[in-house]
């Protein structure tokens, strides 16, 4: 059989955009609104990034690849906003949870309701001792969190920074959230309760920027959280059918290796697998550190990498995907998602971090799809916060039989406490850290960005060394679906 050599074209464009994920889609539908010729450049056959899905079995089977909650979606709120802004608002369907989450913690269940009235009287009937202390912690959801969640529409000038908040702010930046909640709360169930929310943003409590937490909180306690029926690959098939439409030019599977500048240090070109961009423009939304080994040497490069250097790659996951005989309610699985916290409460020794026993102890979170939307199967997916470890090192026997070990352990461990579900599985697969970096190139299969802990500092991701190049989305600005598109959104504006 005689290969054909591929032929790279030479497009000019008026800006380049790497890659297809949320930020990239919406930057670039925004974008369109005051420029023509915009590509989007897109490593994967899929666009949507983590927002992405993949089918098994003759396709019988689709599995959604990270995290569903999108934030945002009320009235007012930040994405709803930007949906309205750039008409696809009345184009889009969501469904909203009536629950947020179902948090077990040391054998007890805790139903957090899916708006801040219900959260409030909720929390206040559980832990009536703690009722001066919550109204503290609304306190700050409404004021730091709120002021926080306001930082897009701040920099578009349609906020006024409130001053007064900012030196209590800068004390919280030095905390995390489990010290700021114990700060608070004296009871440990309802630390460990609030805490175990943190892994939505990719970490845990007692690593993770308690400002950044309260940001988040407001959104998914006070904007309307909901999902995309169809699995978040619908909702990046649609953006990308969007972006098509309006004039965009897109070019999937289509790997970029070198962004080439002339003497004065201005971009000239962007070579990818399939193509030569003439630009002097870029938007990368993918890692930065990336983006430093497509660039050339120049003065101020190593400057650059050195302060990325102190930045922590955020964590990845475990995720077991599961496909059940029965629907998974008549198995026990009465809620849309279950957060399952350990004895533990995710502070692990340095021998437990390294041993197959953090999988026994960090969080589980657990997604019932099927409740959520019955078109997506009979549908099951556990997950644990995981990171590169010795992944990346194994030999592939070796790190097939991890793989599988490691997937029955998570799967014993759900048995705990659903035991119904024992003898009615499928089908089951199972992803790594290796298994993210594999399909979007993050590095070492960071799911959610740079960590946002305590003190770090990723304001220089704002102005990159390079004219004409600049870092958009949740590398440069924190994990979350409304914050991707936000920020894209924001800079599209601001460009």
């Amino acid at each position: 059989m005689i290969s054909k050599e591929l032929v790279v074209k030479t497009k000019e464009v008026n800006e380049l955009i790497i890659g297809a994920g949320l930020t990239g889609l919406i930057y670039g539908i925004t974008l369109l609104e005051k420029k023509k010729n915009v590509a989007i450049v897109e490593g994967h056959i899929y666009p949507g990034g983590y927002a992405t899905s993949f089918v098994r079995n003759k396709r019988k089977y689709r599995f959604d690849c990270s995290q569903h909650k999108i934030t945002g979606l009320g009235k007012n709120a930040n994405l709803r906003d930007v949906f309205e802004r750039i008409d696809l608002w009345d184009k889009l369907d969501f469904k909203y949870f009536d629950e947020l989450f179902s948090i077990h913690v040391k054998g007890q269940y805790y139903h957090i309701p899916g708006n801040i009235k219900g959260i409030k009287i909720y929390l206040n009937e559980q832990f009536p001792e703690e009722k001066e202390s919550l109204d503290h912690f609304f306190h700050d959801i409404n004021t730091i969190g709120y002021q926080n969640y306001m930082f897009v529409r701040m920099l578009l000038g349609e906020y006024q920074l409130n001053r007064n908040l900012l030196p209590e702010t800068r004390q919280l930046q030095n905390l995390t959230v489990k010290q700021y909640f114990q700060s608070y709360f004296q009871n440990e169930h309802l630390i460990e309760v609030l805490s175990a929310i943190s892994m939505y943003l990719g970490t845990h409590a007692n690593e993770a920027n308690a400002v950044y937490f309260l940001h988040y909180l407001y959104a998914a306690f006070c904007t309307k959280p909901g999902y995309v029926l169809g699995t978040a690959q619908s909702l990046s098939n649609f953006l990308l059918k969007e972006f098509k439409e309006r004039g965009g030019y897109v070019s999937l599977k289509d790997t970029v290796h070198q962004i080439e500048l002339n003497e004065e240090g201005e971009i000239t070109q962007v070579n990818s697998r399939k193509h030569h961009f003439v630009t002097k423009t870029v938007t990368a939304t993918c890692s930065p550190h990336n983006v430093m080994k497509m660039l050339p040497e120049f003065s101020e490069k190593e400057a650059f990498e050195s302060k990325l250097q102190n930045l922590k790659f955020g964590w990845g996951h475990f995720c077991v995907y599961i496909i059940t005989d029965l629907d998974p309610e008549e198995l026990g699985f009465t809620k849309e998602e279950y957060i399952l916290v350990s004895d533990k409460g995710d502070i692990l020794t340095p021998e437990e971090k390294e041993s197959d026993e953090r999988y026994d102890k960090l969080s589980l979170s657990v997604t019932n799809y099927h409740k959520m939307d019955p078109e997506c199967g009979r549908t099951i997916q556990l997950i644990v916060l995981d990171y590169k470890s010795d992944w990346f090192e194994l030999e592939e026997q070796a790190y097939l039989s991890k793989k599988e070990r490691i997937q029955e352990r998570i799967i014993r461990r759900a048995y705990q406490y659903f035991p119904k579900l024992e003898g009615h599985i499928l089908y089951k697969e199972s992803s790594t850290p290796k298994t993210n970096k594999k399909y979007t190139n993050s590095p070492e299969g960071s799911a959610f960005g740079y960590k946002i802990s305590p003190n770090d500092n990723m304001r220089f991701l704002s102005k990159s060394p390079v004219r004409g190049l600049k870092f958009v989305g949740t590398w440069a600005s924190g994990a979350g679906y409304e914050s991707a598109m936000c920020q894209g959104f924001m800079h599209a504006k601001l460009s």
